[in-house]
């Protein structure tokens, strides 16, 4: 029987290698590629894969969201993503919420064909390097000190919501506040952690332990 996949990535040369790669395993067939998580999730009611190979960063929806509702709407489907980031943010929440892999753009033809296989057979699958420091991140947590940058649960919903790469619009449509208002409290956070950019604030948090 073979393995049936989808692919949901907006670069059509990704998408090209993926398929590249997939292609000469007779056990395995891409049902169907998609561009924007839109387009993914209309299409799914027809094109229903086993693995769903999923890029974090569609033009529309956040991979966050896309994945979610997938499991919501097809809980059937396994997701492993593959993706150009390589926080440990976004690794935890990924597999925290449920897909079932996650892979780097860069990574080895082989590494892919195992990470499919392995997540077909009920197993989780993260690439070895993140793995690793996903372990040493477990090992080695640093304890807040006793002077500790405090926020408030506003402030830490949006640290959270800025980690994930949303901008002040998205991030007010999701809390139900105005741009500025967000833009406000992100100027507090860039305050507090003495920091001048989001970039410069996201890693200030992982490091100090706000993000998991």
């Amino acid at each position: 029987m073979s393995i049936r996949l989808v692919i949901a990535d907006d670069h059509p040369m990704v998408v090209k290698g993926l398929m590249d790669i997939i292609r000469p395993y007779a056990h395995m067939e891409v049902l169907a590629t998609y561009g924007t998580g839109r387009e993914l999730l209309l299409g799914l009611p027809e094109h229903t894969p086993d693995i769903l190979l999923l890029d974090l960063q569609l033009p529309d929806i956040t991979g966050y969201e896309v994945a979610r509702s997938v499991m919501a709407q097809h809980p059937e489907v396994r997701i492993l993503i593959v993706s150009s980031i390589d926080t440990l943010f976004q690794v935890k929440e990924m597999m925290q919420i449920g897909c079932r892999g996650y892979l780097l753009k860069s990574t080895t033809p082989e590494t892919l064909i195992k990470a499919i296989e392995t997540v077909y057979g009920g197993e989780e699958f993260i690439e070895a390097g993140m793995k690793e420091q996903l372990l040493a991140s477990v090992l080695h947590t640093k304890k807040k000190s006793s002077n500790a940058i405090r926020l408030t649960k506003r402030e830490q919903e949006i640290l959270n919501l800025v980690c994930e790469g949303l901008n002040n619009y998205d991030i007010g449509d999701k809390l139900f506040l105005s741009h500025r208002t967000v833009e406000n409290h992100r100027m507090s956070l860039l305050q507090k952690f003495d920091v001048k950019n989001s970039t410069a604030l996201v890693r200030a948090a992982l490091r100090q332990g706000y993000i998991q």
